[in-house]
């Protein structure tokens, strides 16, 4: 539920309805865990519903595990026994898993990450970003283009990554712990 919000400014003696924002926040990542039933797969961020689907990209491989046919428990696969990378699209594809027979089971968890929250709504005709950018600790910076590398929720309170591995990740110059700030104009609503 949204409510809308003013101040007073005494120096000016007028009510504020909107302002400029700089909000910093975290990246939160989500587990994803698929059953796999065969020596490969291609598997997919979360999909969400905003109006249409929004795919988002896989973020990291975390582990594999296996409960063969002949066994009743899953035991960690080794890293070195299979391959695996994530595409252009953002999808993780998996490959020289030891399937050897039917029944055998691969559990693979990955990474994806959630929405951004925004405390004020971005999509107003008031709204407009200023900036949307990532921070390293060394200064470097990457700015995001929406339509290109995010989305606004229909609401305007969350933003989508449609693929951070291969948009920031994937160079190794930017982690998903590194500064993430976005500077706006919206209304004081919330």
């Amino acid at each position: 539920m949204e409510v809308p919000f003013a101040k007073y400014d005494m120096i000016t003696n007028s009510w504020i309805t909107e302002t400029n924002f700089t909000q910093n926040f975290p990246i939160n990542k989500m587990l994803l865990i698929e059953d796999v039933t065969s020596s490969g797969a291609t598997l997919f961020g979360p999909t969400f519903y905003e109006g249409q689907e929004i795919q988002t990209g896989v973020i990291d491989l975390n582990s594999i595990y296996v409960n063969k046919s002949y066994s009743n428990k899953f035991e960690l696969v080794n890293s070195s026994t299979y391959s695996w990378n994530i595409t252009s699209d953002g999808s993780l594809v998996i490959s020289g898993l030891n399937y050897t027979e039917t029944g055998d089971v691969f559990k693979v968890c990955y990474f994806a990450t959630y929405p951004v929250e925004i405390l004020h709504p971005l999509n107003r005709h008031n709204s407009n970003i200023e900036s949307f950018k990532v921070i390293n600790k060394t200064g470097f910076e990457y700015t995001f283009v929406e339509g290109v590398d995010y989305k606004l929720s229909q609401d305007g309170y969350k933003i989508y990554f449609f693929d951070l591995y291969n948009t920031i990740l994937e160079d190794g110059n930017f982690t998903i712990y590194d500064l993430f700030e976005i500077k706006y104009h919206a209304p004081l609503s919330e």
